[in-house]
């Protein structure tokens, strides 16, 4: 799923190019901004039989360069990156699925007190930023974080189990919203320094997040373990809930 339909489909044709002839796949435009189009998309695979879900990965991704709403009130960079995840369980259902979440390497410098700022800011009217773009960005995937986190401990007698990938620095399209010389300077610094992550083993820590069933936090494509972040156990506790909270009513059995 993307965006829009028509980028789904270009991404499939890739997929499709390298796969075996064997694998069906479905290109599905939604936009995780709308919860009404994350909700039907669920229902539409919930009612359709033939479809056995066992893995959802929440790889979407946005970095915006302002503080700005959605027409359905909630921060851009929130609703993407960190709220959307939880709808798609809670319109799919948590049973016996894997759940990988694509995290960030900045999410390493949030602390429990900024989490804490981010959850209040997220529905606030101002028009003032209340956080930096960066700020917002590494919240959003602490969000996930703690999110993944909470989600092991709620349903793990359910047969559901959750990580997070977090592939590395790798040059993606992320950053589109950046002045061309602060991107050019970005990327710059990251080669010199050696943080540069190649786009194959950003690919790679997400695959060993899918299928490796024991991890629970992959980084680059070897797995290391680093500490995800400096947020306490009580404030993981408290971005769960919030994001259980928004992510809305749950569907009815089938």
């Amino acid at each position: 799923a993307c965006r829009t339909l028509a980028e789904a489909r270009a991404v499939t044709d890739e997929i499709r190019a390298a796969a075996p002839e064997d694998v069906v796949l479905k290109p599905v435009g939604v936009d995780l901004r709308d919860p009404a189009q994350i909700v039907a998309m669920c229902e539409d695979i919930r009612v359709d039989k033939s479809i056995r879900v066992r893995l959802v990965v929440h790889c979407a991704g946005v970095f915006c360069a302002s503080w700005r709403r959605t027409e359905w009130g909630e921060e851009e960079t929130a609703a993407v990156n960190a709220v959307a995840g939880p709808r798609l369980l809670r319109g799919l259902g948590v049973k016996g699925i894997r759940f990988v979440a694509v995290g960030s390497f900045t999410h390493r410098a949030t602390s429990s007190a900024r989490i804490r700022r981010w959850m209040s800011a997220m529905h606030t009217t101002s028009t003032k930023s209340p956080l930096t773009p960066a700020a917002a960005y590494s919240c959003s995937k602490t969000a996930m974080v703690a999110y993944a986190w909470g989600a092991r401990r709620r349903w793990g007698g359910e047969g559901f189990t959750a990580c997070v990938a977090d592939p590395g620095l790798v040059d993606t399209a992320i950053n589109r919203e950046w002045p061309a010389a602060l991107r050019g300077l970005y990327l710059a610094v990251a080669r010199v320094t050696g943080l540069l992550t190649a786009s194959s083993t950003g690919a790679a820590a997400v695959l060993r997040a899918c299928f490796d069933e024991e991890a629970t936090y992959v980084y680059g494509a070897r797995g290391a373990h680093v500490q995800p972040s400096d947020t306490d156990a009580a404030a993981r506790e408290e971005v769960f809930n919030h994001l259980e909270d928004l992510a809305g009513p749950q569907p009815p059995p089938r």
